[in-house]
C-alpha cells in the first residue's frame, strides 16, 4: 500500500534548523482545511520540526491507521479539524484520537462541533476530550470554546486564524465591485418546523442575528442547556445540550447568509462566487437567492485564484456563520493578507486583528449598505484602509506566528 508521507522538506524548501520533534498530521478532503494543514505544516517545518502527513484513504481501516501511528513514534499528533479521520473514526467503540499514543494538539478553526450532530455524538466527543485531557491541548478561535474545554479539565487556549497569502499584483482593473466568496443558500419557508422543541428558540436567534449582528447565540444555548438538564451548569450533560443547540443553529448558517444578502440594496451588484455547496457531495443543485443584482459564479478553491479574487474586488464581503459570537474567521484574515478590502460583521475579537476595525465592520444590513456605497465612491480611502489591514495581518497573523504559539503552549 502506498502511504502519503511528507517529511522534513515541504515545498522543496529545506528546514532552517535541524528537526527537533516528529509531528503527525493528516490530509483533508475539504479544500480550506487542506490549505490550513499545508500552510501550518510548512511553518512547523521551517521552525525545525519533522512533519509526517498521512492520507487516511491509503489505510484499509481505522485499526490499520492506529497501528501505523503506534509504530511511528511520533512526539505529537496534530488534529486540525473535527471531521478528520483521527478525530472521528472509531476503533473498538472509542474515537481514534483517544487511542493514539503520545501527545495530542487540537486546532479548532470551527466551533467545537459540526452542524447536524446528535446529542449522543456530541456527548461522546466531549467525553473523549475529557478522557484525553492529561496529554492534549486545544486551540480555539471562539473564546467560549476555551471556557467550556477548561470546564472539562482540558488545557485550552485561544488562537487566531492566520494566512499564507501575500499581496497579489494585478495588471488589470478590479474584477468585481462587490464580491462574496463562499457558500450561501436562499432561506426556506417553515425552516424550523421540523425542530419541534428547538424551533421557537432557533427562529428567535436567527431573526435576532438578522436584525443586529451583535446578537449573541451562546446565551440561548446556555438557557437551553439549563432547561434540558436542570441546575447542572458545565457538567458533561449540560455541555452536550449546549453544543447540541449550537450545532442545530449552525445548520441554518448558509440560509441565514442568503437571507442577509437579500436585505441589501437591490441596486448593488454583488458577485457570489460559490453559492450552493451541493457540488461538494457531487450534486448539481443550484439554489440561488432570486435577485437580479446578484451574479453567480462557480466555486473557487485554488489558492492563487482565491487570492486574486480578494485582491481584485473593490469590496469583499464577510458574513460570519451562526456558530460564532466573537471569532474572526479565516476569510477576513485571508482578504487582509492578500491586500484586499473587506467589510465584515463586527465581532469582539476584530479589534485585536487590526487598527481599522471600525472602518471595516458593520452591525446591520442598513449599515453595510451605507458602507458599500461610501467606499465604492472613495477609492483612495478604501485602498489606504486595505493597506493598513494588510500590514496588521502580515505583522502578527502569519502561519509562522501561529505555529510558534502552538509550540510554546505544547
Amino acid at each position: 500500500m502506498i502511504r502519503a508521507r511528507t517529511c522534513a522538506c515541504i515545498g522543496n524548501q529545506a528546514p532552517l534548523i535541524m528537526p527537533t520533534k516528529k509531528l503527525l498530521v493528516e490530509k483533508s478532503l475539504t479544500p480550506i482545511y487542506q490549505r490550513i494543514i499545508e500552510a501550518l505544516a510548512a511553518a512547523l517545518t521551517e521552525l525545525g520540526h519533522e512533519l509526517v502527513i498521512i492520507d487516511p484513504r491509503s489505510f484499509s481501516s481505522p485499526l490499520e491507521l492506529l497501528r501505523f501511528v503506534d509504530r511511528g513514534a511520533f512526539d505529537l499528533a496534530l488534529i486540525a479539524n473535527s471531521s478528520s479521520a483521527m478525530a472521528s473514526f472509531k476503533v473498538d467503540g472509542h474515537l481514534l484520537f483517544e487511542q493514539l499514543p503520545g501527545r495530542l494538539a487540537f486546532l479548532h478553526h470551527d466551533n467545537l462541533v459540526n452542524a447536524r450532530q446528535s446529542p449522543e455524538q456530541i456527548f461522546e466527543r466531549l467525553l473523549a476530550y475529557r478522557n484525553a485531557a492529561e496529554r492534549s491541548v486545544h486551540f480555539c478561535i471562539e473564546p467560549y470554546n476555551v471556557t467550556d474545554l477548561r470546564a472539562l479539565g482540558c488545557q485550552a487556549h485561544q488562537v487566531s486564524h492566520a494566512s499564507e497569502f501575500e499581496v497579489a499584483t494585478l495588471e488589470a482593473a478590479p474584477q468585481h465591485d462587490v464580491s462574496f466568496l463562499g457558500h450561501l443558500l436562499p432561506p426556506e419557508s417553515d425552516m424550523f418546523r421540523a425542530q419541534a422543541k428547538l424551533g421557537p428558540l432557533l427562529q428567535s436567534d436567527y431573526s435576532g442575528r438578522m436584525a443586529r449582528l451583535d446578537h449573541q447565540i451562546e446565551p440561548t444555548a446556555r438557557s437551553f442547556a439549563d432547561q434540558a438538564v436542570g441546575n447542572a451548569a458545565e457538567t458533561m450533560d449540560w455541555l452536550a445540550a449546549k453544543y447540541f443547540y449550537l450545532s442545530a443553529i449552525h445548520t441554518y448558517s448558509q440560509h441565514w447568509r442568503g437571507g442577509f444578502i437579500a436585505l441589501l440594496d437591490d441596486e448593488l451588484s454583488i458577485d457570489i462566487i460559490g453559492g450552493d455547496p451541493a457540488y461538494i457531495r457531487g450534486g448539481n443543485r443550484q439554489l440561488q437567492v432570486q435577485r437580479a443584482s446578484l451574479r453567480y459564479h462557480p466555486a473557487c478553491h485554488d489558492p492563487e485564484a482565491v487570492r486574486r479574487v480578494y485582491a481584485g474586488s473593490k469590496i469583499n464581503l464577510n458574513i460570519t456563520s451562526l456558530q460564532f459570537d466573537s471569532a474572526v474567521i479565516n476569510r477576513v484574515v485571508d482578504i487582509g493578507a492578500a491586500g484586499g478590502f473587506v467589510l465584515t460583521d463586527h465581532t469582539s475579537e476584530l479589534q485585536g486583528l487590526t487598527s481599522v476595525h471600525r472602518e471595516i465592520s458593520y452591525g446591520s444590513a442598513a449599515e453595510l449598505d451605507d458602507k458599500i456605497h461610501y467606499y465604492l465612491a472613495h477609492d483612495q480611502e478604501r485602498e489606504q484602509i486595505a493597506r493598513q489591514l494588510q500590514q496588521d495581518v502580515a505583522n502578527r497573523f502569519t502561519y509562522k506566528h501561529i505555529a510558534q504559539q502552538l509550540l510554546d503552549r505544547i
